[in-house]
């Protein structure tokens, strides 16, 4: 007949499976929190997060706080398959369980308020624009952001570049003629003119 396998008893390719993606995210995680750390370390003078537009554009806070979270769920897992701690193993099963549910609320509160994200997040890019370039990370992550998703501000478009002071043109964009510019243009021209 067959061994007999106690109900405890882990499969010992799923034990060292589970363990060794636990250990490698459990690593990188690790990893990532002290990238994190370490930027927020070098720009210590400038750190400030007053606001979510602050706290969302901050690259070093959002490394941290989701390497924090990946290390939480990661260690239950790393150390219940190797240790067969079934209390562990619940705690991993549980916080899954609860990540998913609550990616799947979100998703569905997304949809079901899909205008007041749009308005919530515009106001995020509005204030963005307005403060571009007053902080490098800022810029760089609007930059990206502008060449990746092929687009120019919010939902006002382009238009919303007129909120950011380097960006805004006078109420009269165009230059009135005067003659020292037809006087520069004229050697330009002249060749091109059939006469």
């Amino acid at each position: 007949m067959g061994k007999y396998h106690p109900s405890h008893h882990v499969n010992e390719w799923i034990r060292y499976l589970l363990y060794g993606f636990n250990f490698l995210l459990w690593l990188l995680s690790i990893g990532l929190i002290l990238v994190g750390i370490l930027g927020i370390a070098i720009r210590e003078d400038e750190l400030n997060i007053n606001s979510k537009l602050e706290f969302f554009t901050d690259p070093a806070a959002i490394i941290v706080a989701v390497a924090a979270v990946v290390f939480l769920i990661t260690f239950f897992g790393c150390v219940g398959a190797l240790n067969e701690n079934c209390l562990f193993l619940r705690i991993y099963f549980i916080l899954l369980i609860i990540l998913f549910v609550v990616e799947i609320i979100l998703g569905i509160l997304v949809f079901a308020f899909s205008g007041q994200v749009k308005q919530e997040i515009d106001e995020i890019v509005q204030e963005g624009i307005r403060q571009y370039r007053t902080d490098a990370d800022l810029t760089n992550f609007i930059d990206f952001a502008q060449r990746e998703l092929e687009c120019c501000g919010g939902l006002g478009g382009f238009t919303d570049w007129t909120n950011n002071r380097y960006f805004a043109c006078p109420d009269d964009p165009m230059p009135k003629p005067t003659w020292k510019l037809a006087v520069f243009l004229i050697p330009a021209v002249l060749p091109r003119m059939k006469i």
